[in-house]
């Protein structure tokens, strides 16, 4: 398993993310995740409750249809952003 980062690894990684106030990082609760290959990340209904941002890896969005097929909307992260 990977290690958590730590707030300055994650605002060295995504350096716009420094301009949060500090009240609002704490406020923010951020962390760092790892999910094993193929393991669902979120459902559609949780997509606005929180944000995520891809560090390594790659994600497929997809979508069932009524059929009950699986449809590939988006593949994201196709190159490594942090080792």
């Amino acid at each position: 398993m990977k290690p958590e980062l730590n707030d300055k690894q994650i605002t060295d990684i995504f350096p716009y993310l420094k301009i949060v106030p500090p009240e609002e990082w704490i406020q923010a609760n951020a962390f760092t995740k790892h999910f094993e290959a193929k393991s669902r990340i979120f459902h559609r209904e949780d997509a606005a409750m929180y944000g995520m941002f891809l560090i390594s890896g790659s994600a497929r969005i997809t979508i069932i249809n009524e059929d009950g097929n699986e449809s590939v909307l988006n593949i994201l992260g196709l190159t490594p952003i942090y080792r």
